[in-house]
């Protein structure tokens, strides 16, 4: 603990995390010039795309908490349980639990953290609802091996809050305490790619043409020079004069200097950054609509890949921090919650369809279950389990047919 004391007693003033929250908020300018913010790297489409995907897969799946059986037995949807009302019914007054979930995914998303008050009873150990908080306003401290977490209020005041206090998702991190921010750690990747964005619609606003310059035979005088100058740029520049031609007279010549975007494969270069912002959230690139690579023979594994690969070890940190900050102590060995996936991997219609036969066949599965998650109505007899005639147990072969006995001759 020693370790931990010495790496979080540094106190800042209250004006100093004013003005790094400020420079989250505002951002601060990349090698590109690109002044970089949690806000403004949302404005990147691919950025938006990552975010949005993820955020909006991982709050529409369900996520009903269960209760173990005794003896294994196996398990019980506990929908009369506190648990099962708080993330299936409504996480606080003010939202659903789709925009809850979605709401915290976006903040682990982006900052790395996502924060929950809690308004729980200590008495019974239940969780009545869960209240956001906003990431870049929250500030964990180890006090004498005593966490806290420092929050400034939009007033400008700090409210303390402990642990027992707070719901805490966190993402990859250095210390197990608090998450990375995937922006912050990426904040050049993200830069150059906000620089494309911004120099292609630069490119628009002057007519999609390329950098120039007008070679005069004589030097003008300074007010001839300006009104040649608004002239060209009355001709040239903004969208609504691209494909006209300029006219030129004096025996000026115009030539180019820099490249084209064909020289600079500006597309190439984009798609480059489209891949890497893809890495920082294990994103496929069909997710975010970019289908260069994905064919109708791949999008299935890719979409199985996107599910064991980005959804699930989000998934994992969601179902063992609500077990381990939310349950009592007592309830964790038989209450918990799991995420269903199966929404996410019946795959095309006609591969579902052999899938469920080969269950029904096989008793693995009921009719009525399988109408069931089409939501169709039962039928009568389709509550057992059922399997083929002709499946025999391993050790009890058929015995060999008897012949069948002579007939007797009437006298």
């Amino acid at each position: 603990m020693g370790f931990l004391r010495q790496s979080f007693e540094k106190r800042i003033s209250l004006a100093q995390w004013g003005a790094l929250l400020d420079q989250a908020v505002y951002g601060g300018p990349t090698a590109t010039g690109i002044n970089l913010s949690d806000q403004s790297a949302l404005t990147w489409s691919v950025v938006w795309g990552c975010v949005t995907v993820l955020s909006q897969d991982m709050a529409k799946l369900p996520l009903p908490t269960y209760r173990r059986l005794p003896n294994d037995q196996g398990r019980e949807e506990a929908r009369d349980h506190w648990l099962w009302k708080l993330f299936r019914v409504a996480p606080n007054p003010f939202m659903t639990p789709y925009t809850f979930r979605q709401t915290m995914q976006k903040h682990l998303a982006v900052r790395g953290n996502a924060y929950a008050l809690k308004d729980w009873d200590p008495s019974t150990g239940e969780v009545r609802a869960l209240y956001p908080r906003m990431p870049d306003q929250m500030k964990e401290k180890i006090s004498f091996g005593q966490l806290t977490y420092e929050y400034r209020e939009q007033g400008g005041g700090v409210s303390t809050y402990y642990p027992d206090q707070l719901f805490h998702l966190k993402g990859l991190s250095d210390d197990g305490i608090t998450g990375m921010s995937p922006v912050d750690a990426f904040r050049e990747g993200i830069g150059l790619g906000l620089a494309y964005q911004q120099h292609a619609s630069r490119q628009f606003a002057n007519g999609v043409r390329i950098p120039m310059f007008v070679e005069i035979p004589s030097a003008p005088g300074k007010e001839s020079l300006d009104k040649m100058r608004a002239d060209f740029q009355e001709q040239l520049a903004g969208i609504q004069n691209a494909g006209k031609i300029p006219f030129m007279w004096g025996g000026m010549t115009l030539k180019p200097i820099g490249f084209s975007n064909q020289d600079a494969q500006f597309i190439e270069s984009q798609h480059l950054s489209v891949e890497s912002a893809c890495r920082i959230w294990r994103m496929p690139p069909h997710k975010v609509m970019d289908y260069l690579r994905a064919t109708f023979s791949n999008v299935t594994e890719i979409n199985i890949s996107y599910v064991g690969d980005t959804l699930m070890p989000w998934q994992v940190m969601w179902e063992q921090s609500i077990s381990q900050q939310l349950l009592p102590e007592r309830e964790r060995e038989t209450i918990y919650v799991e995420h269903d996936n199966y929404s996410l991997l019946k795959g095309t219609p006609k591969e579902r369809a052999e899938v469920e036969v080969m269950y029904v066949l096989n008793g693995i599965s009921q009719i009525n279950e399988t109408r069931l998650s089409h939501n169709w109505p039962p039928v009568k007899g389709g509550d057992k389990n059922r399997i083929q005639s002709q499946m025999i147990p391993i050790d009890a072969p058929p015995g060999l047919a008897q012949p069948a006995a002579p007939l007797k001759q009437k006298e």
